[in-house]
């Protein structure tokens, strides 16, 4: 039921869409329509020029926009395919690793004396550098991936931006473009 409701405004606003793009191909109304002999004036080919130069700009301009956007966006898919979590994540497992190891090592010194412990200072800066190296690890992998984050949003944003100029565009011009766009959104 919902389907058929969908086709029937699809088709609807494309029977609507096509009217008005055949309404506007016609350069005047039926009552100002001028006699087969007669030769337009140079007021009307002069007007007509100006429209025509006006609507030339308003499409030269959207398609410059439209490019500053696709290039905007190629440029946010480039460096969101070189943004990465691989070396933070890195840095936090090996400073893990070094923080279990030099707990080990030190607990293995410490189940071995008896009365007094004289161990090596090692094992407790391994912790001290294990722990410092996973807390920076961690912080590294939380900026890179709110960076990430933001360079997805941005990249979607430039996506739906670019869509609405292209409905925009098809929205002026009618006709089946706009009824393959709106096929395409559903």
């Amino acid at each position: 039921m919902l389907r058929c409701a969908l086709i029937s405004l699809v088709l609807l606003t494309v029977s609507v869409s096509a009217a008005l793009g055949r309404a506007h191909a016609q350069p005047r109304s039926t009552e100002q329509k001028a006699a087969p002999g007669d030769a337009p004036t140079e007021t009307d080919l002069t007007a007509q020029s100006e429209a025509d130069a006006d609507a030339l700009a308003k499409r030269n301009a959207q398609a410059s926009r439209t490019q500053a956007l696709q290039l905007q966006l190629d440029d946010a898919t480039r460096e969101r395919a070189d943004a990465g979590t691989l070396w933070p994540w890195v840095l936090t497992g090996g400073g893990i690793a070094m923080l279990v190891l030099g707990v080990a090592v030190g607990a293995a010194g410490s189940i071995d004396c008896r009365d007094s412990c004289r161990g090596p200072a090692w094992p407790a800066l391994m912790v001290i550098g294990g722990g410092t190296l996973a807390s920076a690890g961690a912080l590294w992998v939380s900026i890179a991936t709110r960076e990430i984050n933001e360079l997805d949003a941005r990249r979607h944003d430039l996506q739906y931006q670019l869509q609405n100029q292209r409905w925009d565009s098809a929205q002026r011009s009618g006709g089946p473009h706009l009824a393959l766009l709106l096929h395409g959104a559903f």
